[in-house]
């Protein structure tokens, strides 16, 4: 049977043979030296290579769901991309909420989404964000309005949103954010593993704990870092998976009722898109892997270089590298997802996520080929990234200085102030 994501392998081997991706870092200086670490906001797209990536794969044939905010689809930076958004939503007791709107309340679903498939269109005479995946398809569901505030008051919609997102064929579905456990919205993630879907959930910006959805099983919980690699107290859990880039990200700002600025963000939303979007483009150009193998892939390479799997509580399995994921055909490791865990108060439960309800537990390590999630022993080569990085800013400390003042007066012109809090809500 002919799939999407057979057609865009089709496209991606057509292409594949322009560039041979190979070792090169995840996360460095980008080409030509750059006065500010940050690259105008940009430096998660230059510092790990997109331009090359994107030689062999874009994303396309991929969708992938972002649950969260309402959203400004008419942002610039959004014209031309492949974004669909849900109709008005009506609420149980009648109350009908607008999945779009131009209101600040969009900023984070719009910055979700930009940083997935943004066009790098100029806002305010500057270049604008730019898409991981620019390529594949986003759909967006509005399931709160940030602050811990639902949608539709006491009946969050992030089951029937999941269930939406699988049944209109999302392949990976994004969660930036923390919420509220139900079990409804448990058995809601189980039927999208069963239905071959990957689903993505950002750890907490704080180092409290994780909160749900990162608490669930089999999901994927992201950190972010910075570009040096540093993580403002992170969060230190058996359940983080990896650590992606996530601080200074460049977003469209909103100010005195206009998009028309940019300001630059920071937070595990962010770092949670972008593995989303990196997800995607390895998918698209694997598309014969499985979901449970997509997730393999992207445990066992992280960093630079092959390693032994090794991860720790602080670093998970390590930093995300596309180019790195790029080298290993997914379908090469076991079709079993190796953040499944079983065990009283595990939700969703596992027989439940398998279908084989009292038919036995999760397979062992030496079965999924992975370490079990109590802390082991990382991989020094999965650190390699952010490493590089930060030998980098050791030699431009004298131009990041003149950078800070020079950054500080464009947000000035600009708009919101930097550094505004993507997570959670």
């Amino acid at each position: 049977m002919v799939t999407r994501r057979s057609q865009a392998r089709a496209r991606a081997l057509a292409v594949g043979a322009v560039l041979g991706i190979g070792s090169v870092l995840a996360l460095g200086a980008s080409a030509g030296g750059v006065t500010d670490l940050t690259d105008g906001g940009l430096w998660y797209y230059t510092s790990t290579h997109m331009d090359e990536v994107h030689q062999r794969t874009t994303g396309e044939g991929i969708t992938i769901a972002v649950l969260d905010t309402p959203i400004n689809p008419d942002l610039a930076t959004l014209q031309g991309a492949a974004l669909q958004t849900e109709p008005d939503i009506t609420c149980p007791d009648g109350t009908v909420v607008a999945s779009t709107t131009t209101e600040d309340i969009a900023k984070h679903a719009s910055g979700m989404v930009e940083i997935i498939i943004g066009n790098g269109a100029d806002i305010g005479g500057r270049p604008g964000p730019r898409g991981i995946a620019p390529d594949a398809t986003v759909l967006h569901f509005a399931v709160n309005n940030g602050a811990d505030t639902v949608i539709c008051e006491r009946s969050p919609r992030d089951a029937e949103a999941i269930r939406a997102a699988v049944a209109e064929g999302a392949d990976i579905i994004n969660m930036s954010y923390s919420g509220t456990f139900s079990e409804d919205m448990a058995s809601a993630i189980a039927e999208a593993y069963r239905a071959g879907v990957v689903v993505v959930t950002a750890a907490p910006n704080y180092g409290t704990g994780m909160n749900w959805p990162a608490l669930a099983n089999g999901v994927i919980t992201v950190e972010e870092a910075d570009a040096s690699q540093n993580m403002d107290d992170p969060v230190v859990d058996p359940l983080l998976t990896v650590v992606a880039p996530g601080s200074d990200f460049l977003s469209t700002g909103f100010a005195d009722g206009a998009w028309d600025g940019t300001t630059l963000t920071y937070g595990t939303s962010n770092a949670t898109a972008f593995t989303s979007a990196a997800l995607a483009l390895v998918w698209s150009a694997y598309p014969d892997a499985t979901a449970n193998q997509l997730i393999q892939t992207l445990i066992r390479n992280t960093g630079t270089s092959d390693h032994e799997l090794g991860r720790d509580n602080r670093l998970g399995y390590g930093f995300v590298s596309v180019p790195h994921m790029l080298e290993h055909d997914p379908a090469e490791y076991p079709d079993v997802n190796p953040l499944l865990r079983d065990g009283e108060d595990v939700w969703p439960p596992l027989a439940e996520v398998t279908g084989d309800a009292g038919q036995g537990s999760q397979p062992s390590a030496d079965a999924t080929g992975t370490a079990p999630v109590d802390e082991v022993s990382p991989s020094p080569v999965a650190l390699l990234p952010f490493i590089a990085a930060g030998l980098a800013v050791i030699g431009t400390v004298v131009a990041v200085i003149v950078a800070s003042t020079r950054k500080n007066r464009r947000q000035q012109a600009n708009g919101p102030p930097p550094n505004q809090h993507h997570q959670g809500m």
